[in-house]
């Protein structure tokens, strides 16, 4: 067994290298303005910062599932949330976003994007780690866990995102953005656990990211005329301000940190020994 220290030690340094290797590729996603754009879709060569930023999931997705072999895979989720928010601290803000004249719906539409990317990353990291020890696996692969009925109810506890992100982020900066994602990730991520505590919570993770898809759209229906004009008179949503990569960057934390605040309400089972063990072992 490794030493608190060295545990502790990869945790961190993870952390950090998979932010180094994910931020660094915002260069790529520069926009005609010379600055990394609010949303993939104001880069002017997005299919190269695409690129890119897929091959630099891949050692932060691998460093993820280290920690997850050592801690467990929600935390290792935790670190490819973090890995994506240090892209997200380099990318625009909804003032970068009004003055380019964006399109509401088509960022509600990337959001989704970076929802199914979400998905398949928390998928991978549980697939490496393995499942949760305090959480029994459902028989027959992976996918079987996707396919939970059970895992529907997370949708309806991602709704509270909505609120709670309107509630935190009362001003257009980036921190005000990423952490209000965080914070509604986090509700959604303690109600989600209380409502199915026995489903790997491998959907959980991006359905917050679904939830700021609807947020955008909300607020973009708002929008009566020029969207510049309605962020400067106060009539534009705040539900608009967290950008795309926002929402996923902080799905990916805020569950996490909420999923493991929930463990503390949740009545445990014991299973038998067996039963157990295969569980451990996935």
């Amino acid at each position: 067994m490794l030493n608190a220290a060295i545990r502790n030690a990869i945790y961190f340094g993870s952390m950090l290298l998979g932010a180094l290797l994910v931020g660094g590729t915002a260069g790529s996603f520069m926009s005609a303005r010379g600055l990394a754009g609010p949303t993939v879709s104001f880069a002017e060569s997005p299919t190269r910062g695409l690129v890119l930023l897929g091959l630099a999931l891949v050692p932060a997705t691998l460093l993820a599932i280290v920690v997850g072999r050592i801690f467990n895979a929600v935390v290792g989720c935790f670190v490819v949330g973090t890995a994506i928010a240090g892209l997200s601290m380099r990318f625009g803000t909804i003032e970068d976003f009004v003055f380019s004249n964006g399109n509401p719906a088509a960022a509600a539409v990337e959001t989704v994007v970076w929802a199914v990317v979400v998905a398949i990353l928390s998928l991978v990291v549980f697939v490496g780690s393995g499942p949760l020890p305090d959480l029994q696996r459902r028989r027959g692969s992976w996918l079987a866990e996707l396919a939970d009925s059970r895992a529907a109810i997370f949708l309806a506890a991602s709704a509270i995102a909505i609120p709670v992100v309107w509630l935190v982020v009362q001003t257009p900066a980036k921190g005000q953005a990423l952490g209000g994602t965080i914070a509604a990730s986090a509700a959604a991520g303690f109600v989600g656990r209380l409502l199915s505590p026995r489903t790997q919570p491998i959907l959980l993770f991006a359905m917050p990211v679904v939830a700021g898809a609807a947020a955008m759209s909300m607020a973009a229906y708002g929008v009566k005329g020029d969207i510049a004009t309605a962020f400067v008179d106060g009539s534009l949503s705040r539900l608009a301000y967290p950008m795309p990569i926002d929402w996923a960057a902080g799905s990916l934390c805020g569950v996490a940190i909420g999923f493991g605040w929930a463990r503390g309400f949740v009545k445990e089972d014991p299973a038998p020994a067996p039963t157990l063990k295969r569980a451990i072992q996935g």
